[in-house]
């Protein structure tokens, strides 16, 4: 018989909110700070992953302020994230948005908004890129005379009428509204290969209709396996593309007496924005430099002045390293780092010199173990290469964190 399985919540959110409750504010408070310990390490566990998918999507920086923009936003940091499902349905409802958006520039026969919003969007997405009027040449010659059926033209004839005085067919807005004529509109062109299209490009109406469809598949789990990391990317570039085609600033020029803000302000509960903020410089030399984000100037003279002896120690999965030797040297304008400590392997003192690659960064550095010699040399043993992540506490100490595939740890040098 197979065993039944179960899912549990994580305990400490029920005990969290029942010592609130019953005011046990100690073991409260005792309890939230471990919640809050475990999803801060849990969120930087895989940053780097987060990043390049962050990265991955982004292809466009400025757009005109919209709902459909905002929660292109949203579906961009959803995705960043790894709430596939989540981006993926989202980006179903910026498809409606898109078409609510555009039937406020132009006539139509759907009514209020509040009606708008119970009409199905593939009825909405089809009359806004039917063409609303054709001059008369054009009707007959590229459209109506290709039908060969005498019903698909009966059906043309009433969504269109014709106007003598302007010589041309202008739709037929009460006849538009029907999804069934609409539908028939759409079938007649793919079958003539007609490609004339209003408001949104037949490009777009595709991606569109991909995306929603797609949208539709989780929203109501009509497939038994899903490939929502794939499938969530592939929607977001294609909505990506529509969105910026419709709401996109291509020129500089156009952001000209025009206030511009990040777009990361508009979910402050998810992010406050103001990491993401556009920067200000007071020099060309600083905006070069913040355009790059090289280490300030001062950043490096700072560094400069680590060359020499400090002592150091770190923890390193449940293991402590004490008494290291680190040797900061400057060699052709480059800075090097030598790191020699005594450790335990099979009962033996093992004596570990690590060579490291040391990369700047604004305010920190890094650095990346990448040539390690033990003396004496220890046979069947695979040594993990060391990485920490230093900043200044003052002239004389550097504290961080230390990294290797075993685990992570804090650590400290102190100068000699």
């Amino acid at each position: 018989m197979k065993r039944k399985s179960s899912i549990s919540e994580y305990e400490d959110l029920i005990k969290a909110k029942m010592f609130f409750v019953e005011r046990k504010r100690e073991f409260h408070d005792f309890t939230f700070e471990k919640i809050k310990r475990g999803l801060g390490s849990e969120y930087l566990a895989n940053i780097n992953e987060k990043i390049e998918r962050w990265i991955d999507i982004t292809n466009f920086e400025y757009f005109r302020k919209s709902r459909p923009v905002e929660y292109y936003m949203l579906v961009k940091m959803l995705y960043r994230d790894g709430f596939y499902e989540s981006a993926i349905i989202t980006t179903r409802s910026i498809c409606e948005m898109i078409c609510y958006d555009i039937l406020k520039t132009i006539k139509h026969p759907f009514g209020k908004q509040s009606e708008i919003s119970l009409v199905n969007f593939r009825t909405l997405l089809r009359f806004i890129c039917i063409p609303k009027t054709f001059p008369n040449d054009q009707f007959e010659n590229e459209f109506l005379n290709k039908i060969s059926h005498p019903q698909d033209k009966m059906i043309i004839n009433t969504l269109f009428n014709f106007d003598s005085k302007s010589n041309q067919y202008s739709i037929n807005l009460k006849n538009a509204r029907n999804p069934g004529v609409l539908n028939k509109f759409f079938s007649i062109c793919s079958a003539i290969n007609f490609e004339t299209f209003d408001s949104i490009s037949k490009g777009n109406y595709d991606k569109l209709n991909e995306v929603y469809d797609l949208g539709n598949a989780y929203v109501h789990a009509s497939q038994k396996t899903f490939k929502s990391k794939k499938d969530a990317r592939k929607v977001i570039m294609n909505i990506g593309e529509v969105v910026f085609d419709i709401y996109g600033i291509r020129s500089i020029e156009d952001l000209t007496d025009c206030s511009v803000e990040t777009a990361y302000q508009c979910y402050p509960d998810i992010c406050s924005g103001i990491n993401f903020a556009i920067e200000v410089f007071t020099s060309p030399e600083d905006a070069t430099r913040g355009y790059y984000n090289v280490p300030s100037e001062s950043f490096l003279l700072r560094l400069k002045n680590t060359v020499g002896k400090w002592n150091g120690k770190w923890t390193c999965h449940g293991a402590h390293i004490e008494g290291a030797e680190l040797s900061i040297t400057l060699e052709n304008d480059f800075l090097k780092a030598y790191i020699e400590y005594n450790l335990a392997f099979n009962d033996k003192s093992v004596n570990v010199i690590e060579e490291f690659e040391i990369k700047l960064f604004d305010g920190y550095f890094h650095m990346q173990g990448y040539k390690i010699a033990l003396e004496p040399l220890v046979d069947s043993v695979e040594y993990a290469k060391d990485f920490f992540e230093l900043e200044f506490l003052g002239d004389d100490i550097l504290v961080g964190v230390h990294k290797c595939r075993l685990g992570d740890g804090k650590a400290v040098f102190l100068r000699t």
